[in-house]
């Protein structure tokens, strides 16, 4: 949203109102596409966006599990499902998309950034240590950012 929406009142109630109503949108085509991994990837991408995060979950990881999704997606779509998971709270169901977000062809190297922190939630610092050190070397600008 424009950052116009923290002092006017009418633009914050509209992009309240754009979000669920696209919430509802996602959820409406996963309903009617169930077997569409785009859709489940897209709705779950969707649902992590705004915070749904046991939502987002089941969607990201029917995605993640299709053979319909593309291959080129599949990293990301096991690093977005391990956050979820971490949005969840369940940092140990976290780790095993995150690695698999890195076995994928092309992985998705922000998912040492995420597993980072995974590991240090777990108190497990040396490893924590290690894929911190990935995520500055291997993953994009970009994601250092978030």
């Amino acid at each position: 949203p424009p950052e116009q929406i923290k002092w006017n009142s009418a633009m914050r109630n509209f992009w309240s109102t754009i979000r669920f109503a696209l919430i509802d949108e996602w959820e409406y085509l996963a309903r009617k596409f169930p077997d569409v991994a785009p859709v489940r990837y897209n709705t779950g991408l969707w649902l992590l966006k705004v915070h749904k995060y046991n939502d987002a979950v089941v969607h990201l990881r029917a995605a993640a599990g299709s053979q319909n999704l593309a291959e080129s997606a599949r990293g990301t779509a096991f690093k977005n499902l391990g956050l979820a998971l971490m949005g969840t709270g369940d940092m140990a169901a976290a780790e095993a998309p995150l690695r698999a977000a890195l076995e994928q062809t092309p992985p998705d190297f922000r998912a040492y950034c995420a597993l980072s922190d995974v590991y240090r939630q777990t108190g497990r610092l040396e490893e924590a240590a290690r894929a911190a050190e990935d995520c500055r070397r291997r993953a994009p600008a970009e994601a250092l950012a978030q």
